[in-house]
């Protein structure tokens, strides 16, 4: 059983930990937080220090490997931790429930909680997040660091770009391709590809609100 430290002790590391336990191939020994007292007592464990602390304690082997428990809200701190930290183990996170075909091609630090589908000849980049029951249909592409919320559906054929995240109920139709940094409002269908950064929502989903220059 590996040791499993996360980075990011709120909801989302908790989280990451409650499944990590559960899945019987890890044990989290603790949390590195820039922003929570070391020593602050969480649910799963105890914040440890901060993230530069991290690679010492790594290197005199406090633990095995390491998660990114950083959420869509921080996409910049999100993607620098996993590039800081990309020559330590970080292992991928699939819960038994999960089915992911052996055609599937999975970075590194992919986590999937219960009841995702990952179809044929789908792949998935570093540092991908799925919430329970997202399926993700046959010859499709999910770029690094995205974050999927629950019961989100993408159909075959179809890509979705780095630093995304699409709400929770939200489709896209088969065939489609979201651009980098965009964000799919919840219950939303995306029925044309999106060329252009922003945030969506609706049905069909359209252009909320373009990115702060």
């Amino acid at each position: 059983m590996k040791r499993l430290a996360i980075i990011g002790a709120s909801r989302l590391g908790q989280m990451i930990a409650h499944y990590a336990g559960e899945s019987g191939q890890f044990s989290v020994v603790g949390f590195y937080d820039n922003n929570i007292s070391p020593g602050t007592q969480m649910r799963y464990g105890s914040v440890l220090g901060t993230t530069g602390e991290l690679r010492r304690q790594y290197e005199a082997s406090d633990f095995d490997c390491v998660l990114i428990g950083v959420g869509y809200e921080n996409w910049e701190w999100r993607q620098r931790f996993f590039e800081e930290f990309s020559d330590l183990e970080i292992p991928n996170l699939i819960h038994p429930s999960s089915y992911v075909n052996s055609s599937a091609t999975l970075g590194r630090g992919v986590i999937l909680l219960p009841r995702c589908v990952v179809d044929m000849h789908c792949i998935l980049e570093d540092n991908v997040f799925f919430n329970p029951g997202v399926i993700l249909a046959h010859d499709s592409k999910i770029g690094a660091h995205c974050f999927l919320a629950p019961g989100v559906n993408i159909s075959g054929f179809s890509s979705v770009g780095p630093r995304c995240f699409v709400g929770i109920g939200s489709s896209i139709v088969n065939d489609m391709d979201v651009c980098a940094d965009s964000t799919i409002g919840a219950g939303s269908v995306v029925i044309q590809s999106i060329t252009k950064p922003g945030i969506y929502a609706g049905t069909p989903a359209r252009l909320l609100r373009s990115p702060q220059l």
